[in-house]
């Protein structure tokens, strides 16, 4: 029985002490940020970019904030700078017209839109499913997993088992056209292999300055993405060997960048492979303006 009234008296104290130590956990990782995804502002790892968020933020003449709303939520573009850091090919390969009408009227407006892509060491497995159904005409491969292929039977109501029809990424939902970034824009996305070393890791390789701008002449890229035959009216400033990786395009008295690489801005590399002194033709993209960062 004393044992009994003891843990009672003492339960109070362990459920307080149990709750203090989860709240102090989700502080922790609201802290250092990687609740979030990879290249967001709000991460303080060497995955995030919050080091160049508050960098612009020192900036005279800019005002910055996060915008966490969706396209169609796009302000007035004039004088302002949209950044995305981060982004999927898939997801911008996959945008509505509504979708690009908005950000064409952002840029229009006299807004600039830059967009870094998420780092990829190779081609990803969509491309590569995408390419293989094409070589296959339009079969589907055969599942190689057991799991995968346990995935594609379903029962009928009779209980007979039947194949399920794989679902397509592309596939349009009723009432919305989904239109691809190199029929709207110009542009189609390509992939070249990062270099491996002696032990077979990825390595990083070199990006060269195609324009004569006050810019690095060269900066390490941490990726396979390029962006394939752009159009006369993208201009390119960084090349990989002699892929694109760097573009630049204008709408009206606005303008969309677009990087393959998202590394450069990232927190890692501002304090490993920083340029002092040589990026002065950086700012133009956010000079005298308001920043979003989305």
């Amino acid at each position: 029985m004393k044992k009994g009234r003891t843990f009672l008296l003492l339960l109070p104290a362990l459920l307080a002490l149990f709750g203090f130590g989860v709240v102090r956990l989700l502080q922790l990782r609201f802290e250092t940020g990687d609740i979030y995804p990879p290249y967001s502002s709000l991460r303080v790892d060497p995955l995030g970019t919050r080091a160049f968020y508050e960098s612009l933020e020192t900036l005279r003449g800019v005002t910055v904030q996060r915008f966490i709303e969706q396209w169609t939520k796009l302000p007035e573009g004039r004088n302002t700078t949209l950044f995305v850091f981060g982004a999927d090919t898939f997801n911008m390969n996959d945008s509505t017209a509504d979708e690009y009408k908005k950000l064409e009227q952002f840029m229009y407006d006299g807004g600039r839109i830059v967009v870094s892509f998420a780092p990829l060491n190779t081609r990803p497995w969509t491309t590569r499913r995408k390419e293989a159904k094409e070589q296959n005409g339009a079969r589907e491969k055969q599942p190689d997993r057991e799991e995968d292929k346990s995935d594609g039977e379903v029962e009928d109501k009779t209980g007979r088992t039947k194949k399920k029809r794989p679902f397509d990424e592309n596939e349009e939902w009723p009432g919305i056209k989904r239109i691809s970034i190199k029929d709207r824009w110009g542009i189609d996305f390509g992939y070249a292999d990062l270099p491996k070393d002696a032990d077979g890791v990825y390595q990083s390789a070199v990006a060269r300055r195609s324009a004569d701008m006050n810019l690095p002449e060269s900066i390490a890229w941490h990726t396979a993405l390029y962006f394939d035959k752009p159009g006369t009216n993208w201009n390119v400033t960084y090349r990989r060997d002699k892929h694109p990786v760097l573009i630049e395009r204008k709408f009206g008295s606005g303008s969309l960048v677009f990087s393959a690489d998202s590394y450069f801005l990232s927190n890692e590399a501002m304090r490993k492979e920083r340029h002092p002194g040589k990026n002065r033709g950086l700012p133009r993209w956010f000079a005298n303006t308001a920043c979003m960062v989305w």
